[in-house]
């Protein structure tokens, strides 16, 4: 029997559905504050949750495995490299894929369909709308690149290729083309940049991304385009992107997560700059695909397997 200690508090049917699967374990759900776990923590083996507190988990001499219920690990990265190597890390990758997909295909039809603008033009009473105010150019003939073709990356090609718009996939390492995207990269990001209507940020926030868009890469968009960043805000430079916003050299852009003031009370005030506050991942079925995954680890756990959504610690995600 392994003590496995969940820091989150799961709704009750899916507490029972963990239980029920494993009678042979001892689980013990908290919050999932580090103050409310550490009074249980010193014999646990397996833990799941999103906080790590360094000094605590080195106490414990059982610990062998680390499962994020979040996707990456950024949040609690340098944390993370401080815990003995031999613990095995994983992360609950793809269980945000459903919701960022939807929510970028979502806002790319609505900018390629000039939705807010006509809604405007209605909202303001106008009896009559002239094509020629407001040019549909429709996506078979758009370019979509995605920098950070990975899980979500692949989600998102995924719900885009229906409408027959050309992808092109960014990654740093390098992959074979999975026949979603029409083509992928790992080099030449700024002549790409300079050719794409739309461009859709997912990277993982790694000490080799933080800062990756900065104002050099910035001023690479091509002018009219679109800009995506479902990550984290630490790798964008926000005053670059004002500026090609209100140099009109940008048609729009969608925030997922964003910097505090004072950039942000500036960000708002931007018509064409909409910010999702970290919700575009929040679907119904996102708590069943996180409960799916613990229950597909802890049975490659006592099979001796290693884990889905394996963590490289070289990599940083």
């Amino acid at each position: 029997m392994s003590k496995i200690l969940i820091s989150y508090q799961f709704e009750d049917q899916y507490k029972s559905q963990i239980q029920d699967t494993f009678p042979e374990h001892d689980f013990l759900f908290t919050k999932h504050q580090v103050d409310e776990y550490k009074s249980h923590f010193s014999d646990c083996e397996y833990f799941i949750g999103y906080f790590v507190d360094v000094d605590l988990f080195a106490e414990n001499k059982n610990l062998k495995r680390i499962h994020f219920l979040s996707a990456g690990v950024d949040h609690c990265l340098d944390k993370v490299k401080q815990l003995d190597p031999k613990i095995q890390l994983s992360a609950s990758k793809g269980v945000s894929a459903v919701g960022i997909s939807e929510m970028i295909a979502g806002y790319i039809l609505s900018f390629s369909g000039r939705v807010f603008e006509i809604n405007q033009v209605g909202l303001e009473g106008l009896d009559t709308l002239e094509e020629a105010e407001f040019p549909r150019i429709p996506l078979s003939e758009q370019k979509v690149l995605i920098i950070g073709y990975g899980t979500i990356g692949r989600s998102v090609a995924s719900a885009l290729k229906g409408f027959n718009c050309k992808i092109t996939g960014y990654s740093r390492t390098t992959k074979s083309n999975d026949g979603i995207a029409d083509k992928l990269i790992n080099s030449n990001l700024s002549e790409e940049l300079g050719d794409a209507d739309h461009i859709i940020s997912l990277l993982p926030l790694t000490s080799e991304t933080n800062h990756f868009f900065d104002a050099g890469l910035i001023s690479d968009f091509k002018v009219g385009s679109y800009f995506y960043s479902f990550g984290r805000s630490q790798y964008v430079d926000h005053n670059a992107l004002l500026e090609k916003i209100r140099n009109n050299q940008l048609s729009g852009c969608v925030l997922d997560k964003i910097p505090e003031d004072p950039i942000l009370s500036e960000l708002k005030s931007q018509r064409n700059i909409y910010i999702t506050n970290g919700l575009a991942d929040t679907t119904t079925v996102k708590t069943r695909m996180q409960v799916d995954l613990i229950i597909k680890n802890i049975k490659r756990y006592d099979a001796g397997e290693e884990p889905l959504g394996k963590v490289d610690r070289n990599l940083e995600y």
